[in-house]
């Protein structure tokens, strides 16, 4: 029996907006994402797109390239103004890739080819929510400010800053500190003075 972790248990789907002006790629597309799990929304331009956006957190929107009231580009320019964080997927006709990649340049994450194929598509959106994990995690490990260490003597938790202090300390519990962790010179019984 294959057991979740608990981070994808706890976790909320990942809500996925598509607009698409062609009511059956629409759903088409829609179908295919909700049987990976995720949440849709669908919009079929782009002011309907935006006011989505401006309502709820999306995670990424696939977009195609044309629409009634804007084209993909000019959407895409606006969403990364106003949420830099959502990521962008254009779709294009095959006719057209070296818009595609002036979208890209553009800010666009990456580019779909009609006839959208379910199989590319699935691996196109695990690959971006992956992407997006693991900026999420270097975000995480970089904005870390402190770092955990427990004594094994008494099993206290200390917090310490990057340059090694102890955070909420006097400048004397900071100096046992220091002799305790030791650079293997410090205070610690038997044979003190010589390297551990």
């Amino acid at each position: 029996m294959v057991t979740q972790s608990p981070d994808k248990i706890h976790r909320k789907p990942a809500t996925i907006l598509v607009i698409e002006d062609d009511p059956s790629l629409r759903r088409l597309t829609q179908v295919q994402l909700e049987k990976l799990g995720y949440t849709i929304r669908l919009a079929a331009d782009g002011s309907g797109g935006l006011e989505t956006l401006r309502c709820e957190r999306v995670d990424l929107v696939i977009c195609d390239l044309h629409l009634p009231d804007l084209s993909g580009l000019e959407l895409l320019k606006k969403v990364r103004a106003e949420h830099p964080e959502t990521t962008f997927v254009i779709v294009t006709a095959y006719g057209s890739i070296s818009t595609a990649i002036e979208a890209m340049k553009a800010g666009a994450h990456d580019y779909l080819t009609k006839p959208v194929h379910p199989v590319e598509l699935r691996a196109l959106v695990n690959r971006l929510f992956e992407r997006q994990r693991l900026v999420r995690e270097v975000q995480m490990l970089r904005g870390r400010r402190s770092e955990v260490w427990i004594r094994k003597s008494d099993r206290r938790v200390h917090h310490f800053d990057k340059r090694g202090r102890l955070c909420g300390a006097s400048r004397a519990d900071q100096r046992r500190s220091a002799n305790h962790r030791g650079n293997g010179y410090g205070q610690r019984g038997a044979g003190q003075g010589y390297p551990l």
